[in-house]
C-alpha cells in the first residue's frame, strides 16, 4: 500500500521526475534480465557440456544469478507496486532448494585431533581413505601396519577456520580455470601461499606433539613417515600421488611436516584431479598419517589383477629396493613376479626390464599375494596394496586401495590398422587403450601450455605431476616408468592409454609426427585412424561425479521454462516452478507496465519539448536518457534532427514515407472532444489534451498517438542486445461502425502477422507484439509499422466487406499506402 501512495503522490506532484524513475527502473530491470540469462546460460553450459569446474565457480555463478532475479523483483514491485504480492514467496522457495543443493558439507573442528591407525573406524570423515583403510588393515584384519597415528580431518577444519581461510580458499578456486595450466599453477600458488602461513592453533599443536612424543618413546631413535589422508582419497577414486608425504622425518621436525602435507591438498596436480572428479574442496579435508619408518631393504606393490588385461585370477608383485617413493612416481622400474595357476599350482614368474633387485623369496611372494586376497576379499574388489621388507625381513603393508581393471574398447572390437605400418612393438602396458594424435616430446615446465590437445606424450619417465597434461593428452609413451605407478594408476582412471618400458624407441619418434598408439598390444603406428568417439574421457567422468548431481537440481530449481504464453491463463505467478520462469514472468510484466503505464495514464501531463514536423500530428518529447542532442536541453521546439532515438527514427521514418499521404488533416482526441463539447468550451489546437506523448532514450521508445477516433499505443526496445528488442503495438478505437473497425483490425493484423509479430484481438483491442530480433530488423519492423499507421488511420471508414482485404495487404508490401480511395 505505501508503494502505491508514493507512487501516486509522485505522479501528482512532479510527473516529469516520476517518468524519469520509471525508465530508470525498468532499464535497470532490463540490465538484470541480461545478467540472469548470461548467467543461467553459464551455468547450462557447464552442466549440459559436462565441462569441469569447481562446485565454488558453480556456487558463485549462482548466487549472482539469484541476486539478479532478486532484483528483478524489486524493480517490477516498483514499477507495478502491490500487483505480483506472492511471486516474491516463489522466489524465496525456489531459491531455499537450489541453495540447500549447493551448501557445503558440515564443518566438523571437533576434538579429539588425533586417533590410533591400530583402532577400527566406520567411516573416513575423520580418518580420510588412507588412514581409514589402514585400520581396517590393523585392527579389523590383523594385518602387519606400521604404528602410528592418525592426524584428524577436524585438525585441518580447525586449522583453516582459526586462520579465517574458507573464504580465501574458495575465491581462488572459483576462478580456476583447469584448462589453462596457468591458471592452475596461479591457484596452487595462491592456496599453498595462504596454508603455508596459518598458524597452527595451540590445542592442535599439543595434542600432535603429545602424540608423536608418546610414539618416539616406544621407538626411540626412529624416523617418521608423515602421510596424505584425505576424504576420498583410495576411495573409489585413488588420488594416486596426487598429495604430498614425506620420509624420514625427525620427531622435532614433524609439525612443519605436518603443515606441508596440508599444502600438498593444493597442488595444480590434486586441484586438477578434484574438479575432473567433481568433489568438493570442503568434502575432501585433508587428514594426515604419522608412521613409524619402515628401514626397507624392499618396497612394492601387490596387486590382484592385471591392469593391461583386466585379468582379476592372476596377483603382480612389483618390488624395487630400498623405500618405493620411485617406483611410485615412475623413475624406476620395477621386478615383478606373476603368480598364476596352472594345472592347479600357483607359478611364479619373474620378469626385470630394469635393474635386477634383490628378490623376495617364494614364501615372501606367498605371504604378500595371501594377504592382498584376504583384503580383496573384505573389500569385494580388486586391490593394490603398498608394502615394505624391513632389513630385517619383517613384512609391512603401507596403503590399500582399489585397483581399476577395465577392459578396453579395442578388446572387444579390434580397430583395423592395417593401413598403417608399425613402427615398433616394445614396452609395458601401463593403461589400456588405443590413441591417435601428434607426437610431442615433453617441453621444458614452463612451455606445458604449448602442447596441443590431443597429443601422444612421449616423456623419460611418469611423475604423478604429469597428471595436470592428462585431460589434454590422446596417450602417453614414457621410456621408463612403471605400470605400477601413480601416474598409470590416475591414467588408467582417466581412459587415456600408456605405454611404458618403451626404451630406446622413444628417441626416434618426432614432434609433429603422427602416430596410433594401440596400448594393450605394446604397439605403435605410423599415421592415424578415425576413432570411434571416445565417451570415457576426463569430461564424462565429470559427468556422472557429485557435482553434476548437485549441478543437476540446482538446473532443475533455475532453467526449465514453463511459463511461456503470457496470454495463457497458467501465466501466473503460482505457476512458476523455476528462477527461469521467475524471470520470464518478471520481464513480461514489466514490459506490460511500461507499455500500459504510458504518459497518457498520468495525473498530470509531463511537459516535454514540442516536435514539430511535416506531420499534422501534435507530439511532446519526453527524453529519460540520450534521446534528444544535447543542444535541446533549454529549447520549446525540436525537430526530428534533434533525435537520437534509433526507434523513433525508425518510427518516423515509416510515418513520413512519401507515399503515406496525410493531406494535413488535424487529428484530435474524441473522448476529450466529447468532455469539451459536453462542458460547452472550445478545445484549441495547442491544447496538451490532444497531444501525443513520446517517452525515448537512446534505444527505447513508448509513445501514445492520436489518429482522429482511435488511437495507438507503441513500445520498443531497439538496441545492440538482440534479446532484449521487443515492439508492442497495442490498436483500439475508430470512428467507423462496427464492421469497419473489426475490418481495419484484421487488415492490420494481417500485414503484422506477415511481419513476424505475434497478434491478439479482443473485441475492438488488437495486441502485437514481436520479440528478440537484431537492431536491424526491429527498426526495420518499426518503418514498417510507422507506414501502416499511416495507411490505416481512416481505413475504417472505408472497409466493407472481408473480401477487399488480401488484395489491400497485398498492395501494401507493393508499397502502397494510401486505401482512402477504395
Amino acid at each position: 500500500m505505501l508503494d502505491i501512495l508514493k507512487q501516486f503522490s509522485e505522479q501528482l506532484i512532479s510527473p516529469d521526475l516520476f517518468i524519469r524513475k520509471r525508465y530508470a527502473t525498468f532499464q535497470q530491470l532490463l540490465d538484470c534480465d541480461r545478467r540472469c540469462h548470461r548467467l543461467l546460460a553459464d551455468l547450462e553450459d557447464i552442466y549440459y557440456n559436462t565441462r569441469p569446474v569447481d562446485i565454488n565457480q558453480i556456487r558463485s555463478l549462482y548466487r549472482d544469478f539469484s541476486a539478479d532475479v532478486l532484483a528483478m523483483l524489486n524493480c517490477l514491485t516498483k514499477l507495478a507496486p502491490g500487483r505480483y504480492k506472492n511471486l516474491i514467496d516463489y522466489y524465496k522457495k525456489i531459491d531455499f532448494y537450489a541453495r540447500f543443493a549447493l551448501a557445503p558439507p558440515p564443518c566438523d573442528i571437533n576434538r579429539p585431533y588425533t586417533l590410533p591407525v591400530a583402532a577400527s573406524h566406520a567411516d573416513d570423515r575423520r580418518t580420510g581413505g588412507k588412514g581409514l583403510h589402514l585400520s581396517h588393515l590393523a585392527g579389523n584384519l590383523g594385518l602387519p601396519v606400521p604404528d602410528g597415528f592418525i592426524i584428524s580431518t577436524s585438525a585441518f577444519n580447525a586449522l583453516l577456520e582459526s586462520n579465517n581461510l574458507r573464504a580465501k580458499i574458495n575465491r581462488e578456486l572459483a576462478r580456476t580455470d583447469i584448462h589453462s595450466l596457468t591458471s592452475l599453477q596461479e591457484t596452487a600458488n595462491a592456496l599453498t601461499a595462504l596454508v603455508g602461513a596459518a598458524k597452527i592453533p595451540a590445542d592442535l599443536e599439543q595434542e600432535i606433539n603429545t602424540a608423536v612424543s608418546t610414539l618416539a618413546a616406544q621407538y626411540p631413535g626412529q624416523k617418521f613417515a608423515v602421510r596424505s589422508s584425505a576424504v576420498g582419497e583410495d576411495s573409489s577414486l585413488s588420488f594416486a600421488g596426487q598429495y604430498c608425504s614425506l620420509l624420514n622425518i625427525e620427531k622435532d621436525s614433524l609439525l612443519t611436516a605436518y603443515r606441508q602435507v596440508l599444502v600438498g591438498k593444493y597442488t595444480p596436480e590434486a586441484i586438477l584431479y578434484r574438479i575432473i572428479n567433481g568433489l568438493d574442496d570442503e568434502e575432501t579435508p585433508m587428514a594426515v598419517i604419522v608412521l613409524v619408518m619402515v628401514e626397507a631393504r624392499l618396497s612394492g606393490v601387490v596387486a590382484t589383477g592385471n591392469p593391461a588385461t583386466a585379468d582379476d585370477t592372476t596377483i603382480l608383485v612389483h618390488s624395487v629396493r630400498g623405500l618405493g617413493d620411485t617406483l611410485m612416481a615412475g623413475q624406476e622400474s620395477a621386478t615383478t613376479q606373476e603368480l598364476h595357476q596352472v594345472d592347479g599350482s600357483t607359478v611364479i614368474t619373474r620378469h626385470s626390464p630394469g635393474r635386477v633387485a634383490e628378490e623376495l623369496s617364494d614364501e615372501q611372494i606367498h605371504a604378500l599375494a595371501g594377504w592382498a586376497q584376504q583384503i580383496t576379499a573384505y573389500y569385494g574388489i580388486p586391490q593394490e596394496i603398498e608394502w615394505s621388507c624391513d632389513t630385517g625381513d619383517t613384512m609391512y603393508l603401507l596403503q590399500a586401495r582399489r585397483l581399476l581393471l577395465e577392459r578396453s574398447k579395442t578388446e572387444t572390437k579390434e580397430p583395423d590398422l592395417s593401413q598403417l605400418s608399425l613402427l615398433f612393438q616394445s614396452g609395458a602396458t601401463a593403461a589400456p587403450g588405443i590413441g591417435c594424435g601428434p607426437v610431442c616430446h615433453l617441453p621444458a615446465p614452463d612451455q606445458l601450455q604449448t602442447i596441443a590437445n590431443g597429443s601422444i606424450l612421449v616423456c623419460d619417465v611418469t611423475p604423478p605431476s604429469l597428471v595436470t597434461l592428462l585431460p589434454r593428452l590422446a596417450g602417453v609413451i614414457a621410456r621408463y616408468g612403471s605400470t605400477a605407478d601413480h601416474f598409470s594408476s590416475v591414467a588408467r582412471e582417466f581412459r587415456i592409454p600408456v605405454l611404458v618400458q618403451a626404451g630406446e624407441h622413444c628417441l626416434h619418434l618426432t614432434n609433429g609426427e603422427p602416430l596410433t598408439l594401440w596400448a594393450e598390444k605394446q604397439s605403435v603406428f605410423r599415421g592415424t585412424v578415425k576413432l570411434a568417439d571416445d565417451t570415457s574421457g576426463p569430461n564424462q567422468r565429470t559427468g556422472k561425479s557429485p557435482l553434476f548431481n548437485t549441478l543437476k537440481m540446482v538446473i532443475d530449481f533455475t532453467s526449465p521454462l514453463a511459463l511461456i504464453d503470457p496470454a495463457s491463463s497458467d501465466f501466473r505467478p503460482e505457476n512458476c516452478r523455476s528462477l527461469h520462469d521467475i524471470i520470464r514472468f518478471s520481464h513480461e510484466k514489466a514490459v506490460q507496465a511500461m507499455f500500459i503505464h504510458s504518459t497518457d495514464s498520468l495525473l498530470r501531463k509531463p511537459k516535454g519539448v514540442q516536435l514539430q514536423s511535416d506531420i499534422p500530428l501534435q507530439m511532446h518529447i519526453i527524453d529519460v536518457g540520450g534521446g534528444l542532442m544535447r543542444d535541446t536541453v533549454d529549447r520549446e521546439k525540436i525537430t526530428m534532427a534533434d533525435i537520437r532515438c534509433l526507434p523513433l527514427k525508425a518510427l518516423w521514418q515509416g510515418l513520413s514515407h512519401s507515399q503515406v499521404h496525410w493531406r494535413d488533416r488535424a487529428h484530435f482526441d474524441w473522448q476529450s472532444y466529447d468532455s469539451i463539447a459536453l462542458a460547452g468550451g472550445v478545445a484549441t489546437k495547442g491544447d496538451a489534451s490532444l497531444a501525443s506523448f513520446c517517452l525515448i532514450s537512446t534505444e527505447y521508445l513508448n509513445v501514445n498517438m492520436r489518429f482522429g477516433y482511435h488511437f495507438t499505443l507503441l513500445d520498443s526496445l531497439c538496441g545492440e542486445t538482440s534479446d532484449e528488442n521487443y515492439i508492442l503495438l497495442r490498436f483500439a478505437g475508430g470512428g467507423g461502425n462496427s464492421l469497419g473497425k473489426d475490418l481495419r483490425l484484421l487488415f492490420i493484423a494481417k500485414v503484422l502477422t506477415k511481419l513476424n509479430f505475434t497478434c491478439e484481438q479482443t473485441g475492438e483491442l488488437l495486441d502485437a507484439r514481436l520479440m528478440r530480433y537484431d537492431k536491424n530488423i526491429t527498426a526495420a519492423r518499426l518503418d514498417q509499422v510507422g507506414r501502416l499507421l499511416g495507411a490505416v488511420r481512416l481505413l475504417d471508414m472505408v472497409l466493407t466487406h472481408e473480401h477487399m482485404i488480401e488484395p489491400m495487404v497485398d498492395a501494401f508490401f507493393q508499397g502502397k499506402y494510401d486505401f482512402s480511395n477504395e
